[in-house]
């Protein structure tokens, strides 16, 4: 029974310990969320840059595992390269082992003297209370998002060593158990024994700073003054375990549904850590063997030599493999192979697993997958616009080619996929959103996905006017089709600008659209002026006509989807226009602001000068 209430108090810590680096974690991401986002978008090709970037953040999150899938997120989205990956994987490995830095202040517990002093704060069994007086006073009485952040990471500080102080409790009967002893000494005569017990528990508890923890724990149980019951041997093999150990969860994790260069993240990950872990067994068991520091193999360790065991293990490692990148790049090229491109499925595939629900709880990322895949929306309702007008207007009434039909039709069906997929996923982190950025984003993208898969619904229904026309032997009238170019080709301008005003926030493109938008607008009452004048006239046919309206209909609204979106755009750079957006194009179309006049006239010289309109006439039908 003595025993199972030892096992029992001893799982019961490492709960609170595990519970207390996510709390801790959580607090973190959500504080720094942006600054990361930031951070991971200026590494550059410079792979020392990324090396420290990668120890950085690793620091922060206190978890090497969540920026492996911070890192496999950000390849998917077009942020980050293998390169870049590689390096800030490395820098992972290092920042890993701040945890076991702070956890050392265990090392502190019980050296008191007996009269306090003011190094007893920086004990376990002061920090966990302040800290978590703390935190419960930002989370319950100052109602302010960061306050709420910053009361997490105190709260989550504070259970965790509450959880390293219930360990070491529940492990203080082992320091005078003669057995316990004894199975050190005989796994600490064979290094591969602490190997698989640092893997095996690491696999289990998913964490290499709460594996490591946990041996830590160990060596303050007893008296105070007590010698360890971890030695050297024992020690050192298990923290190379850890490190293998922890590749278990992220190479699983890099590998379902991700696209190659994640996976290839993961490979490089388990290398890293087995060639660290061979090298370094290999040195010490050479070492050993030749009679090199005789009183250090069996010599009692602390929580703080384990520590810096563990960060001289991951740095040493880096180093020696950050100059050998490209050739660890190479090596995960040649084992995880690229897949052969297929009919565009396999592309639209990976940007929907791209969509990664690891980073639902770092929502800034999240929110610039989400980004990326509507980014490729818009480029594939774009290829549909060119491909649906070309139809249109070359064919013009003739026999429309099938096959170009369905290629439309397709890339139609696999915008809508990516829609459904892209909301569902903005609907799911929803409720990780904390911060009010975020929240504007997240409503931006929400906005931005509707009129995007508009776009794509519009450029279908070109492509069925051209299929209409040819069904019904019908032909457009020569001028008919010269208007059309010109239109069309001011929609097509249209929509590029707000598709480089969205993936690029460019607000200089997104201030251009509307000014456009008021010409297409203008563009669209003339042509049907002039069009019903060639009905008239008997010039064009009455159902010819019909179809020519469709194009126009489909053509205006195509203008006001990419208003919208660059309205949206503008909108998160000044808050004020969100929810106001109909009062603001009104403003701009009324007030006198030169620069969108200036636009406007242009556009207007462009586009509707071609038509040789009067000036008089072409005022009095914008007005």
């Amino acid at each position: 029974m003595e025993v199972f209430l030892m096992i029992v108090k001893m799982l019961g810590g490492l709960a609170l310990f595990l519970y207390g680096m996510e709390i801790m974690g959580d607090g973190l991401k959500a504080s720094s969320a942006g600054a990361l986002k930031r951070a991971l978008e200026k590494v550059t090709s410079n792979t020392v840059k990324a090396f420290l970037l990668g120890v950085l953040i690793t620091a922060i999150i206190q978890s090497s595992t969540a920026t492996i899938v911070l890192t496999v997120g950000l390849i998917g989205a077009g942020v980050l390269n293998l390169k870049q990956s590689t390096a800030i994987v490395l820098g992972a490995n290092v920042g890993t082992t701040i945890t076991a830095q702070i956890i050392r202040l265990m090392d502190n517990s019980g050296t008191s003297s007996g009269d306090a002093t003011f190094l007893d704060l920086f004990t376990p069994e002061a920090l966990a209370p302040i800290a978590a007086v703390i935190g419960i006073i930002l989370i319950m009485f100052i109602k302010k998002s960061r306050s709420k952040n910053a009361g997490l990471i105190a709260i989550g500080f504070g259970i965790l060593f509450i959880g390293l102080i219930n360990m070491t409790a529940a492990m203080d009967p082992l320091k005078e158990s003669d057995v316990f002893k004894e199975l050190i000494v005989k796994l600490s005569a064979n290094p591969v024994y602490g190997l698989i017990i640092g893997t095996v528990i690491t696999a289990i508890v998913q964490s290499s700073s709460a594996s490591v923890g946990i041996l830590q724990a160990l060596t303050v149980t007893g008296a105070t003054g007590a010698a360890s019951v971890i030695n050297f041997n024992f020690a050192y093999s298990y923290v190379i375990g850890a490190a293998l150990g922890t590749c278990i969860t992220t190479a699983i994790v890099c590998s379902i549904g991700t696209k190659e260069d994640a996976k290839r993240v993961g490979f490089i990950h388990v290398i890293f850590s087995v060639i660290g872990g061979v090298l370094f067994m290999a040195a010490v068991e050479i070492m050993r063997a030749v009679g090199a520091f005789p009183d250090l193999w069996n010599a009692p360790v602390s929580g703080g030599e384990i520590a810096d065991f563990q960060t001289i293990f991951k740095l040493v490692t880096a180093l020696i493999l950050l100059p050998f990148t490209p050739l660890l790049i190479k090596l995960s090229k040649r084992v995880v192979k690229d897949r052969p491109a297929e009919d565009g499925d396999e592309e639209i595939d990976e940007n929907i697993r791209e969509l990664n629900q690891q980073l639902l709880a770092t929502p800034a990322l999240a929110l610039e997958q989400v980004k990326h895949v509507l980014g490729h929306m818009c480029e594939l309702s774009l290829k549909n616009y060119n491909s649906s007008v070309k139809l249109l207007l070359e064919n013009n009434g003739k026999s429309v080619d099938t096959e170009k039909l369905e290629k439309i039709a397709h890339r139609e069906g696999m915008i809508d996929r990516m829609a459904d997929a892209t909301n569902n996923y903005l609907v799911t982190l929803a409720p990780h959103i904390e911060t009010d950025r975020d929240n504007l984003m997240d409503n931006f993208l929400m906005q931005s996905l509707t009129e995007f898969e508009r776009i794509g619904d519009l450029a279908q229904n070109l492509a069925d006017v051209a299929k209409n026309l040819a069904d019904n032997s019908q032909k457009l009238s020569d001028d008919a089709t010269e208007e059309l170019v010109i239109m069309t080709d001011a929609v097509r301008e249209a929509i590029e600008l707000s598709y480089k005003a969205f993936t690029e926030s460019d607000y200089d493109a997104a201030r251009r659209v509307e000014p456009l938008e008021e010409v297409i607008d203008d563009l669209n009452e003339i042509l049907r002026q002039r069009h019903f004048d060639r009905v008239k006239a008997g010039k064009c046919s009455v159902s010819a006509g019909i179809f020519f309206f469709d194009a126009l209909i489909n053509l205006e609204r195509l203008g006001d989807q990419c208003s919208d979106i660059a309205v949206y755009v503008l909108g998160l750079k000044d808050p004020k226009i969100v929810g106001n957006e109909h009062e603001y194009i009104r403003n701009l179309h009324h007030e006198q602001n030169e620069e969108y006049r200036a636009e406007y006239e242009k556009n207007t010289a462009r586009y509707t000068g071609k038509l040789n309109v009067p000036d008089a006439k072409r005022i009095a039908v914008t007005q």
